[in-house]
């Protein structure tokens, strides 16, 4: 499914995104473009809920002053199930995701983009284009990720 991508799935991403913030350098080149199983949530009948790949990438200077001048920054691909509310319960539209692909920063400043309303299949596809986008960067410039986004139809775009 990811091909061409470097992809570690017996290792997981930390807990909590900003963890990597307070690791040292020889630490924190563990985490750097490879990319990392994070948190998948599933129901008790084994429908997804949310799924998540991590990696972490040094951002050009212009993204970093927008990023609290972190130069090495989380970025997550995740899909998470799309829900209904019906008498006050929330019911899960079967196959129907929302993606969210996001740099991170020590807060909650981001570069984030969303695409609504997509099967499990579009989401997976769409995703392993954002990792190997991803992928043939050395350093990621903000801006143009978000342009990379706006060309393939994501809406939603966070500063």
């Amino acid at each position: 499914m990811y091909t061409n991508v470097m992809l570690k799935m017996n290792r997981k991403f930390p807990e909590f995104t900003y963890d990597i913030y307070g690791l040292n350098k020889k630490e924190l080149e563990e985490y750097i473009n490879i990319w990392l199983e994070g948190r998948i949530i599933k129901d008790k009948f084994g429908n997804i809920l949310s799924d998540e790949m991590w990696t972490v990438k040094k951002v050009d200077q212009p993204t970093s002053f927008h990023l609290y001048n972190r130069i090495f920054n989380p970025i997550s691909i995740k899909f998470l199930c799309v829900t209904d509310k019906q008498d006050d319960k929330f019911i899960i539209k079967p196959n129907i995701f929302n993606l969210k692909a996001q740099i991170h920063s020590i807060d909650d400043t981001s570069y984030g983009m969303w695409k609504y309303d997509i099967t499990m299949e579009e989401a997976q596809s769409l995703r392993t284009m954002l990792m190997k986008y991803l992928n043939e960067k050395k350093e990621v410039n903000g801006n143009d990720w978000l342009l990379f986004g706006k060309n393939n139809n994501f809406t939603n775009f966070e500063i």
